[in-house]
């Protein structure tokens, strides 16, 4: 007389169950790592705008300091004016 199967033999998943178990996962997996990798390149396409962002900035304060410079050397080389073209106001009389 032949052995009944033992109840973990009973319960125990069969090889179509798993590979369906196996292929699920596989295909969430495939799902995450798309995802992931859309999210990854909206970072990197943030990051490069903000590089560009950046040196245009750089840019224009390298620009303004520039001009801020030139002017400050135009000011700093203006002829002090003379006592004689230096004309100040003259006092009004005060009215009592």
């Amino acid at each position: 007389m032949a052995a009944a199967p033992s109840s973990s033999v009973a319960h125990a998943p069969t090889v179509e169950q798993v590979s369906n178990e196996m292929l699920e996962t596989a295909k969430g997996l495939g799902i995450t790592q798309q995802q992931a990798v859309d999210q990854l390149q909206v970072v990197q396409d943030q990051l490069v705008a903000q590089q560009t962002e950046t040196k245009k900035l750089s840019e224009q304060i390298t620009t303004l300091a520039e001009r801020l410079d030139a002017l400050q050397q135009s000011v700093a080389n203006m002829p002090a004016p003379s006592a004689a073209t230096v004309q100040l106001p003259k006092a009004q009389p005060s009215k009592k």
